[in-house]
Order: structure tokens, then sequence, then C-alpha cells
């Protein structure tokens, strides 16, 4: 199967995240924030549990937009560096 480059990049970055994911220093990690989130969700009335699931929904987007920004951006540079290499090595 061909991919033009952003089905390329789409797929290696979904790899790596979920090559990340399977750690267990980021499961462990991830649990202990999910029942620190549980246990700060239960004080909450239903208002600011929807206000708080919000927020919490705002920073997982963000967070999302930046680490595929930087994703991008670190292939970006390693193709420029790559192409600097090759020209240094050519001339």
């Amino acid at each position: 199967m061909l991919y033009n480059n952003d089905e390329l990049i789409e797929a290696s970055f979904d790899a790596m995240q979920d090559s990340y994911a399977q750690r267990e220093e980021y499961r462990t990690r991830e649990h202990q924030i999910n029942e620190t989130i549980s246990d700060f969700r239960a004080t909450l009335n239903p208002t600011q549990t929807e206000e708080f699931i919000h927020i919490l929904d705002m920073i997982g987007d963000s967070n999302g937009i930046m680490n595929k920004d930087a994703f991008l951006e670190g292939i970006h540079y390693g193709i420029a560096i790559r192409q600097m290499a090759t020209s240094a090595t050519a001339s």
C-alpha cells in the first residue's frame, strides 16, 4: 500500500503514541492520574463535575495538538538536518 506524506506521518505518529502508551511507566502514571481525578470528582457537585470534565477535555485537546505539532516539527527538523548533511557530503 502506498501512502502520501500526510498519511505516512499520521500512521507513524499513531504508532509512536501506541508504542509509548504500552510502557509500564506510562500506564502506572496514567493509573495514578485517573485515580486522583476520580477521588477529586467524588467531592464535586454535578455542576462542578461538568465544569471539571470540560476543563480536562480542553487540556487533553491542547496536549494532543501540541504533541502532534511537536512530532511534525521533529520530522521536519530531521529532514532538514539530513538534507544539510547530504549537501555537505556532496560538496
